[in-house]
């Protein structure tokens, strides 16, 4: 009996101590790439990386952002409809996810 006793008190250790290596590394990532704050243009630059030629648009208020800053839409064609919450008439509305127009 004594033996388990070792065995728990091994295992609490190594497990706690893994957990705690997991954390930091997990909290680390999130932080940003290059160590601070973005400004603007450096965002809408990152967003237009992940969603090139991509807009939302909200269908009641016709207010549009790049698509990139809320998901990744590479190789896509055509519309699609969403629903989300509008920042702009603030409340939930349809959304359409389109190509950028020219001009």
């Amino acid at each position: 009996m004594k033996n388990f006793w070792y065995y728990f008190a091994g295992f609490n250790v190594l497990f706690f101590t893994s957990m705690i290596v997991l954390v930091s590394v997990l909290v680390r990532r999130t932080g940003s790439h290059k160590g601070g704050p973005q400004t603007p243009a450096e965002q809408l630059e990152r967003w237009e990386t992940r969603a090139p030629g991509w807009n939302i648009r909200c269908l009641k208020c016709n207010f549009t952002e790049p698509y990139g800053k809320y998901g990744i839409r590479l190789g896509a064609a055509g519309k699609k409809y969403t629903v989300g919450y509008c920042s702009q008439c603030r409340g939930i509305r349809f959304y359409v996810i389109e190509r950028k127009q020219a001009g």
